[in-house]
């Protein structure tokens, strides 16, 4: 097992690995910290409610149409035979759609919210922040453009950089709220927030600028349509599967806010954070992956995605073991966490979790080797019906049969089971139909 975890680090995709460990740690340390002073700052009510808000907001997360990742993958297929021409065609495609789609996404989210608040499915306080935050999602739309290139040039340290320093900003704007004595308001929270996560995206165009890779001086809304049909055909199955991502992912918080309270949307949030922060640390290993595979498939070597595979599968199964230790000693991590403010969880809960934990982990190797591969059909379809059975399954189970917050993780580990058990075996076959 050491022999191949050495090996595992030992190219240019490991040493991008060490380098992304850096910084996600980092921030996932920064993240820690941060929740805990804007829990302390907002107070309980208010952070569950800002987490619904966020959460409607991730709802858009998919709104490129996909074009992120289509970029993506077309500058690391490029970038492996060395084509400036297309890359440059790519980045200048992409920015012009995203510009325009910026509008209209702005305009898509006036709707979706107003409806929420029509309806009492959100407070008609959160309308302020939620308009705030819309404005400054929608900006850095266009501006995560550069975390897609340094992500297609191999560089994906400076994209796990840039969310370290989102981090860091929102650390050193709540102490400053705390500072200046300003009083918990979720519209003020909204506006530092937002600056928070745009800087950090201008210092990334600025790092790769200084490091030959121009963005600025390829923004235009021209735009090749040859390109377009490129970055779009890929494109727009990643923005089906991440749709569906958001309806089984994002979705939970409205639920329970609506069914529960919005006191159990925070129990929630807070348990979520933990096990969320093991999957981060694991995603660390895959950031480099995606693009890595489109890049080596572009030159033939197959051998090279099948070792990273089962390296990659050694290490999940220590994560694993990470997982369970977690798991027995919960509440015990919840209570140095949160000192005071800590909330017991039930057993039942915990193992929930953390079953769900190594489950997406083992299922997100094999997502991200098909993603390089371009190969997302049957992701794009299995997709689909989990979102279809999520909502109406937590609704079940939370209300229905009385299962409160367990319910709703239930139907979503339900959901996601169909991926996990799928992706594997279509790896498998993706492999060998290129060997023969």
């Amino acid at each position: 097992m050491a022999k191949h975890i050495k090996a595992f680090f030992s190219d240019e995709y490991g040493r991008n690995v060490l380098l992304n460990y850096v910084f996600k740690v980092t921030s996932i340390l920064l993240g820690l910290i941060n929740t805990r002073l804007v829990l302390s700052y907002l107070g309980n009510n208010l952070y569950g409610l800002w987490v619904t808000v966020t959460s409607v907001i991730t709802w858009m997360n998919s709104g490129d149409l996909g074009i992120g990742n289509g970029l993506r993958n077309g500058i690391a297929k490029a970038y492996g035979e060395k084509d400036g021409q297309t890359k440059s065609k790519l980045i200048e495609t992409a920015f012009s759609n995203l510009f325009k789609l910026a509008f209209i996404l702005f305009a898509v989210l006036l709707l979706i919210s107003e409806t929420l608040f029509q309806t009492n499915i959100l407070p008609l306080g959160a309308r302020s922040a939620m308009y705030i935050t819309a404005i400054f999602f929608c900006c850095n739309l266009v501006l995560n453009i550069s975390q897609s290139i340094a992500l297609g040039y191999q560089k994906s340290w400076l994209s796990t950089l840039t969310l370290c320093e989102i981090q860091l900003f929102s650390i050193i704007f709540v102490l400053l709220l705390s500072e200046l004595g300003i009083d918990a308001d979720l519209n003020i929270f909204a506006i530092v927030h937002g600056i928070g996560t745009t800087v950090p995206n201008l210092v990334l165009i600025a790092i790769l600028s200084i490091k030959g890779i121009k963005i600025i001086n390829r923004i235009n809304l021209k735009e090749d349509k040859t390109t377009k049909k490129t970055i779009m055909t890929l494109g727009m199955r990643f923005f089906g599967i991440q749709l569906c991502a958001v309806v089984l992912y994002s979705t939970d918080s409205l639920i329970i806010n609506k069914l529960i309270s919005s006191e159990m949307v925070t129990k929630y949030a807070m348990i979520t954070k933990v096990y969320d922060t093991g999957t981060s640390l694991f995603s660390i290993l895959l950031i480099s992956l995606w693009s890595a595979v489109t890049y080596h498939l572009a030159q033939n070597d197959i051998e090279w995605i099948k070792n990273k595979i089962k390296q990659l599968l050694l290490l999940w199964g220590l994560f694993s073991c990470g997982v369970v230790a977690v798991s027995i000693f919960f509440n015990y991590i919840i209570r140095m966490w949160l000192g005071q403010q800590a909330i017991y969880y039930e057993w039942h809960l915990i193992c929930l979790f953390g079953a769900y934990c190594s489950m997406t982990a083992f299922s997100a190797i094999f997502v991200n080797v098909l993603n390089g591969m371009g190969e997302i059909r049957l992701q794009l379809i299995l997709a689909v019906i989990a979102a279809f059975i999520n909502i109406p399954l937590s609704v079940f189970l939370a209300k229905n049969c009385g299962m409160g917050i367990f319910g709703v993780k239930m139907a979503t580990f339900t959901s996601a089971t169909i991926t996990a058990i799928a992706m594997p075996l279509q790896t498998i076959i993706e492999l060998k139909k290129r060997i023969n």
